[in-house]
């Protein structure tokens, strides 16, 4: 398959997969403890981190794989989900949008996925448990 083809593939599916990251995120604000839209993020998450990293995008691959880490106690119901981590994960998915903007461009935009995802884990340490 031609390169441009493939890569053309992972934008059209990717964008798709953050669609529906956003629309599970969007109604976890009105129902945290959903377990459809749990198992949705954790879907969108699995397949970017494999999609990424099948088209060496390490940065892009590295985010999904920690997100999918950090919501592992809120799927188990060992942390609740708050509005403080929802804003950061929604932060996140935009970050998803730069790198991918940043695959689509070829350009680096030198974006680092380490504060957003410190800003993360210290919302998810600040929750109490379910």
């Amino acid at each position: 398959m031609d390169l441009s083809k493939l890569n053309a593939i992972f934008i059209g599916e990717s964008e798709e997969l953050l669609g529906r990251l956003e629309q599970s995120l969007l109604a976890m604000e009105e129902n945290p403890a959903d377990p459809a839209h749990l198992r949705t993020i954790f879907q969108v998450m699995h397949t970017i981190k494999g999609n990424a990293g099948t088209m060496g995008l390490t940065k892009m691959a590295e985010l999904a794989h920690h997100l999918e880490d950090a919501m592992e106690p809120i799927k188990d119901g060992k942390k609740s989900l708050n509005t403080a981590t929802l804003d950061v994960l929604l932060e996140n998915l935009d970050i998803f949008r730069a790198l991918l903007q940043e695959f689509q461009s070829g350009k680096d935009a030198g974006i680092d996925i380490k504060p957003p995802l410190e800003r993360l884990q210290k919302a998810l340490d600040s929750e109490g448990p379910e």
